[in-house]
């Protein structure tokens, strides 16, 4: 199982919180802070899929309605000029009440509101919340003519929302409520809801005047940390800690190795534009690290000609059980085996190599044995093994041997028929590579 560990990204809104000017942190200095970035490392892989939700918008607004209109006496008016506020009542009408009218003092400031305005309804909220975080909430009640009665519901929507409190109340005082709610996985908007239940005199078009709500992350949600080194995988370029970027390991394209996603520009919401790759999800290779070991180099040989031959290659494959600080802990050895892959070569294939395949010259070309047939014309030739693994991009280890080539001077040949064998005869050049089979 993945670490976790806690982040919480300041939010102030003071002008644009966008804009860095604001003072907002901005992870990958693309302009865009990373409470409105979707990328906050520009790696190619959403912060969400990273295991970090932001909240870019939806936040709450206006808990104490001081942001207008503002009657001299009291008025209705369309929730959509009043900020963050909605409605389940029929004309979508919010009641604001002034300090003071009709001898009700606002609990704070100089307005307040009526639940029950000309209907029996709900006022409510929809915010960005981040799974796993806690929320404080509280909210002032304080009936009209008597007491009235209303209640306090939370949920990830108006229809599934669960009561978190009631509120009976009387005339004479404002009275505050409060409490805490988890928002659970997967959660990222979370309804807060204010329902009236009954009213003093029963007429529903008057009660329940609410004032100074206040909602606020008291415990920070956690974002995935895979490699436990205190930096969030949505703000982490090599998440699991194993030297491959997160970039590649997610098939993007990274020319330049820097584990930025290669593109032309950055949008609106922090993601890399003009790139190629990126932004498909995670493919599991980000969040587990692996390694491979050789353990059993090829050896040299010298053979006679036109014999085969055969080159070996020790190799395991592992997966990390645990990490410390940042360091993958491979405690489990060749548990990742399944994953390993080879590629046999004439040459170096980081000096032009050619790729061996499977003919009447070669088998094993993509195993960890190649056999070699027939090895005339192959004197003096350098093959290379390059192991890889299926979950690791990045992790290449090349290893070599040479085939030398000898005559076998007991069969006495003399091709030039003056009295000396080929073996012992100087004129008689030795065997050097002819045409490289191939096929």
């Amino acid at each position: 199982m993945a670490d976790t560990a806690n982040f919480s990204d300041s939010t102030y809104f003071v002008n644009n919180p966008c804009d860095p000017a604001s003072g907002n942190v901005d992870t990958d200095n693309d302009g865009i802070t990373d409470i409105c970035d979707d990328d906050d490392d520009n790696d190619g892989i959403l912060d969400s899929d990273e295991g970090c939700i932001e909240c870019n918008g939806d936040v709450f607004l206006n808990g104490d309605f001081e942001n207008g209109p503002f009657p001299n006496s009291y008025t209705q008016v369309s929730e959509t000029v009043v900020d963050g506020w909605l409605t389940t009542a029929p004309d979508n009408k919010i009641e604001i009440w002034k300090t003071g009218f009709s001898s009700v003092p606002s609990q704070t400031g100089s307005y307040h509101v009526e639940i029950n305005s000309s209907h029996s309804a709900a006022l409510y909220q929809r915010v960005c919340t981040r799974p796993g975080a806690q929320i404080s909430w509280s909210v002032w009640h304080r009936g009209r003519s008597g007491v009235d009665v209303a209640v306090v519901k939370i949920g990830d929507s108006l229809s599934t929302a669960s009561i978190q409190a009631t509120m009976t109340t009387g005339k004479t005082n404002w009275v505050q409520y409060s409490g805490t709610y988890n928002v659970p996985t997967n959660q990222i908007i979370t309804y807060f809801i204010f329902e009236a239940v009954s009213t003093a005199n029963g007429n529903s078009t008057v009660g329940n005047f609410i004032d100074n709500i206040q909602i606020q992350e008291i415990v920070s949600a956690t974002c995935l940390d895979t490699d436990n080194d205190g930096i969030p995988d949505s703000k982490d370029l090599d998440s699991d800690g194993d030297g491959c970027f997160d970039v590649l390991e997610s098939g993007g394209i990274d020319a330049n190795n820097d584990g930025i996603l290669d593109g032309t520009g950055t949008s609106s919401t922090g993601t890399v534009t003009g790139s190629v790759g990126g932004y498909n999800g995670l493919t599991g290779e980000e969040i587990i690290a692996h390694q491979i070991t050789v353990s059993t180099v090829p050896t040299s040989q010298t053979v006679l000609g036109g014999n085969s031959v055969t080159f070996s290659v020790g190799a395991t494959a592992d997966f990390a059980t645990s990490y410390n600080n940042g360091t993958p802990i491979y405690n489990t050895s060749g548990n990742a085996n399944a994953g390993l892959q080879y590629q046999w070569y004439l040459g170096n294939p980081n000096t032009g190599g050619i790729a061996l395949s499977d003919n009447t010259t070669y088998n094993g070309s993509n195993t960890a044995t190649l056999t070699i047939n027939n090895n005339t014309g192959l004197n003096n030739q350098e093959f290379c093994v390059l192991v890889t693994h299926t979950s690791n991009e990045c992790n290449e280890e090349v290893r070599s041997a040479t085939l030398s080539l000898t005559e076998n001077c007991s069969n006495g040949v003399d091709d030039d028929g003056d009295g000396m064998s080929d073996c012992d005869d100087p004129e008689c050049k030795p065997q050097t590579p002819a045409a490289i089979i191939l096929d």
